[in-house]
């Protein structure tokens, strides 16, 4: 069969299952679920894989609303995933458009299987809680997720125009609970101030911030302080954010708010003990796959500028997938500039009718860049020659160990 008929095989699929997606997209826009929390976003998007020819392992990972969806064509060929996210934002719903990531990711593995039997290879959708809290494909890259699949796809909405090759920073969440012993304030000498433990903590932080990368950066809070000004704290909690441009980088970081808590413990006598979150891997867009993304949007209506690298912007999971495998996620757009994500406007535009259009449009796109992928030796080898340039060698090392 020639590509243009599977092209067209691809989007008259899209059409024809896009009532569906907009209903699922709607669905878990009126069902809100914070991460790791999924439920009733899980169950419906394996059943409806399940309806559509896919055989689902579910728990994946040990991981309760993760999910692998599959269909193999029993041919060689290479093993394609979209990556669907279905979490909500606690307080603001679904402010950041999961539901139409899961939408369009569900909807091109329904629209990639229409040709797959004629093109030979494996369709997946693999179902990544917690984007929005420590981060499910952390744990799922390390547990192994992704190591049978050779490409990996992904749309994300936005507003404005889209802009290509967006990078992110590597970032993780780390709490610190200090223990110190509480007394009356007439008797200091009787107590352990865990408060000014955390005070000093953020002192020493400052202190070493000449140390720091360029583009590192520890931003922090007081989560408990104490209660009365006339009782030394004996418990205190703090929670800092660690930013920086990849995870080896970043590792130097919790260096430096180690020696930072271990400097007040000293001069305090508190103790402290860690909790850390998930940590995100910095993120790099697949130049070969990202250009047939633009193609294909293009086709469909869609206007593209290219993003700033030097400028990174924010943080993701799928930055854990990008070291691993060739991977895109781009976005289409889903409202007018201005209107920011993680809001209660994005919230809205993610039930607009714009935003169900993104559904099947965003089906339609990624699963014509895969099809390129499946019919497309020297795309591939194109991909993967870009991914061993861009990604840095050590996360390969640390890959083998």
């Amino acid at each position: 069969m020639e590509l243009k008929s599977l092209q067209q095989t691809v989007t008259r699929r899209v059409t024809e299952v896009s009532p569906e997606l907009i209903s699922l997209s709607q669905y878990l826009h009126t069902n809100p679920e914070i991460p790791f929390e999924e439920v009733k976003a899980c169950a419906a998007l394996v059943m409806l894989m399940k309806k559509h020819g896919f055989e689902v392992e579910t728990q994946c990972c040990d991981i309760s609303t993760a999910f692998k969806a599959r269909y193999s064509s029993g041919k060689p060929g290479p093993r394609i995933a979209f990556l669907a996210e279905y979490d909500a934002l606690k307080g603001l719903g679904h402010a950041c458009g999961h539901n139409i990531i899961a939408a369009s990711s569900s909807g091109a593995a329904i629209a990639l299987k229409s040709v797959i039997d004629e093109t030979g290879g494996e369709v997946l959708l693999i179902g990544t809680p917690g984007e929005e809290g420590d981060g499910g494909k952390v744990f799922m890259a390390d547990r192994g997720a992704f190591d049978d699949i050779d490409f990996a796809l992904m749309m994300h909405p936005t507003t404005g125009t889209p802009k290509l090759g967006k990078i992110t920073t590597a970032c993780c969440d780390v709490r610190v609970f200090f223990t110190g012993k509480d007394a009356h304030s007439s008797r200091p000498e009787n107590g352990v101030n865990a408060l000014t433990a955390v005070i000093q903590t953020f002192n020493n932080i400052d202190k070493l911030r000449p140390l720091f990368a360029i583009k590192d950066n520890i931003n922090g809070v007081i989560l408990d302080g104490g209660n009365q000004p006339n009782i030394i704290p004996g418990k205190a909690v703090c929670a800092f954010t660690l930013r920086s441009v990849n995870l080896e980088n970043l590792e130097r970081l919790i260096g430096f708010l180690r020696q930072s808590v271990s400097a007040a413990e000293a001069l305090t006598g508190a103790s402290a003990r860690f909790e850390f979150g998930g940590k995100f891997a910095e993120y790099y867009p697949n130049q070969p796959m990202m250009e047939r993304f633009k193609l294909h949007g293009e086709e469909l209506g869609e206007t593209f500028e290219y993003a700033d690298q030097s400028k990174m912007s924010g943080s993701s999971d799928v930055g854990n997938v990008s070291v691993l495998v060739p991977t895109i996620q781009e976005n289409l757009s889903i409202g007018p500039m201005g209107v920011i994500g993680h809001s209660p406007e994005f919230a809205e535009a993610a039930c607009s009718e714009l935003g169900n259009q993104v559904c099947g449009k965003g089906a339609a796109v990624l699963a014509l860049t895969a099809l390129d992928l499946l019919t497309d030796g020297e795309l591939r080898r194109q991909a993967r020659d870009s991914f061993e340039k861009q990604v840095p060698a050590f996360y390969r090392l640390n890959r083998q160990q």
